[in-house]
């Protein structure tokens, strides 16, 4: 009688998962297609420990995810509203890295994923290598900031390239 159900592969469930957490992302910018050029999602898991921080290019000026409104939106940044998102992208990253432990597959250590609403490209870089916590004093939110420093850069050249 079950025998219908198949059951899913990892290739399937990594791709739900990683789709659910773009979708989270996109959420928290009212699915605005017009406005957001790019979201940049950084998730990190090193020690046991989890990061999750999300970047945004909107109308090509590249923000932390609580300054979203410096563009002249009015997205809804309230404490109240990052908490809750926070703490389901934290449950959608630890899911993420189930998936692999189901498999038996090395999860990696930082998942970089980039989205763009307007064109719907999608790219998710792992890695598996340490980054901050063989540092004396290194820190996520710092390994985060580098990325998004990397991004600013890459952003500069592309509008004054």
């Amino acid at each position: 009688m079950f025998g219908f159900f198949k059951e899913k592969s990892f290739k399937e469930e990594f791709e739900d998962k990683t789709n659910s957490i773009v979708s989270l992302a996109f959420e928290y910018v009212k699915n605005d297609k017009k406005n957001v050029d790019a979201i940049y999602i950084y998730g990190s898991n090193e020690e046991g420990f989890l990061y999750y921080d999300c970047f945004y290019c909107i109308n090509d000026i590249l923000l932390e995810r609580h300054r979203i409104n410096d563009t002249g939106q009015s997205y809804d940044v309230s404490d109240n509203i990052q908490l809750r998102y926070i703490k389901h992208a934290n449950q959608d990253l630890r899911n993420l890295i189930d998936i692999f432990k189901k498999y038996k597959k090395e999860p990696p250590t930082q998942v970089k994923m980039e989205y763009y609403p307007k064109t719907g490209k999608f790219d998710c870089h792992l890695d598996y290598d340490m980054h901050y916590s063989n540092k004396k004093n290194g820190t996520p939110d710092e390994t985060a900031e580098l990325w998004f420093e990397e991004l600013r850069v890459i952003s500069r050249n592309n509008i004054n390239g």
